[in-house]
Order: structure tokens, then C-alpha cells, then sequence
């Protein structure tokens, strides 16, 4: 049995091998690369310890780019794929996108990869997929040419691939249903309406205008709030700062 490193030190299980930082381990190309399921249509799976991480995914192109507008264009419908399943599953997350090159310092003959990020977008099942990635693309163009111009000495040699992390989103935002506080409950001055989905906003006007045809605190009493209203355009769940825009 080998003796563990002297230091404040943790085991990695994927990398078989004790890390001084672990956090950052987390975060390098060798541990991820341990941590990648079979690749399926370019997508594969990243196992990951981050605590509020649901998954991440590495989408990789079928040939090299050095274009970066071809190479997100090319990975668009992958990248958008894998958001929108864990939309339907959740409704709303925090997505962020990590952009890996292959960069070469010719003036030393080396190479390394380096990776550009982009901050969380808080996503719902109503959100434009390719309006955000547009977004991220414009990011990672800003941030890739400002690194080749600061006479840094690195070049482009080609894209690799995008990383997608997808994160848990707790909004205090009206979403679905949440019992009622017994002290108002008591009163039963108020309806609210047991929806499942993300959509209780929605579910709440309906509860205020339509005739109820059974419980009042059941969807299938009401017609459904898209039947009446129009939210096209109009993100569920919905900040309570927003309902001005109804």
C-alpha cells in the first residue's frame, strides 16, 4: 500500500492519485478526460462532484475548425439538444458553456490548450436556445481575440470542443405549486392551484377568471392558461418583477 503525500492532500478515484488541490483538479483537462462516458453523436457525459452541478456535457465536431462562428455553428444543434432535454426534465436551470483551443506559442515550440468561459444564463423551457448561444458565441469571440492580441505570442491552431454545464436553479420565483401557509389556508380566502409544472402563474389567473369544474386546487378543474393567454415571448416561471410585462 503506497503512503499518502505529506500535505493537506485528497484522492482523486477517477485519476488514481492524491491532489494538493481538488477543486482545481476537478476542473483540469486530465480529470475531466477520466470522467467521459462512450461518445454518442459527438456528445458524451462528464461525471462531476461540483455540488450544485447537475451535468456536464464535451461536444466535440466531427472534423477541426479554426473559424470560430463554423466551429459553435457547427456544434449548435448538439449543444442546444442536450439543453433542451434537461429542460423538459427540469424547466428551469443555469447553463454555462466552457470553449477549449489547441493554442501554439511558436517562439518556444509548444503547445497547450487553453479554455474561455462564459457566465451562468438562467434557461427555461420557453427560452431562445439559438439567441443564447449567440450570445455565448459572441463571448467566446471577444474573449478568444483579445487573448491572441495582447501579444501573448499564442496562435490558434484549432478549436477542440465546448463544454456544457448544466446547474441547479433555485429562483424565488412564482414556478409550481408550494403548499399554502396553514395561518392563510385557515382563511380560505385564497385558491391555490397544485400544477406540476413550471407554470403557476399561469395557473393562478386561470384559477382567478374561470368557473372551476371541479376542485378548485386541481389544473383539470380550468381550461389550460394557454387556451386563453397568449405567453409567447413571455418566460415561465415567471420573477415577480416581470408581471408588468403581462
Amino acid at each position: 500500500m503506497s503512503k499518502r503525500p505529506r500535505g493537506v492532500q485528497k484522492y482523486c478515484d477517477d485519476c488514481s492519485e492524491h491532489v494538493p488541490d481538488y477543486t482545481a483538479h476537478l476542473r483540469s483537462i486530465k480529470h475531466k478526460n477520466n470522467c467521459l462516458s462512450t461518445s454518442v453523436g459527438g456528445i458524451q457525459e462528464l461525471k462531476s462532484a461540483f455540488k450544485c452541478r447537475i451535468v456536464s456535457y464535451r461536444v466535440t465536431a466531427d472534423h477541426q475548425f479554426i473559424n470560430l462562428i463554423e466551429f459553435m455553428a457547427a456544434l449548435a444543434g448538439p449543444i442546444k439538444k442536450v439543453v433542451r432535454h434537461q429542460l423538459e426534465v427540469l424547466g428551469c436551470v443555469k447553463a454555462n458553456c466552457d470553449l477549449y483551443g489547441y493554442f501554439i506559442l511558436e517562439a518556444k515550440g509548444k503547445g497547450e490548450i487553453k479554455a474561455f468561459n462564459t457566465r451562468n444564463h438562467v434557461l427555461t423551457i420557453n427560452s431562445d436556445l439559438s439567441k443564447w448561444l449567440e450570445d455565448v458565441t459572441s463571448s467566446f469571440d471577444v474573449q478568444a481575440s483579445s487573448f491572441q492580441e495582447k501579444d501573448s505570442g499564442w496562435a490558434l491552431q484549432h478549436w477542440l470542443f465546448i463544454e456544457v454545464n448544466i446547474n441547479k436553479n433555485s429562483p424565488l420565483w412564482g414556478s409550481t405549486y408550494i403548499p399554502t401557509p396553514p395561518s392563510i389556508a385557515r382563511k380560505r380566502a385564497i385558491v391555490n392551484v397544485k400544477n406540476t409544472d413550471v407554470a403557476c402563474f399561469g395557473w393562478a389567473i386561470m384559477s382567478a377568471i374561470d368557473t372551476p369544474t371541479g376542485h378548485v386546487e386541481l389544473p383539470s378543474s380550468y381550461r389550460h392558461y394557454s387556451e386563453v393567454f397568449n405567453f409567447e415571448g413571455i418566460g415561465l416561471p415567471r420573477k415577480t418583477r416581470c408581471h408588468c410585462q403581462i
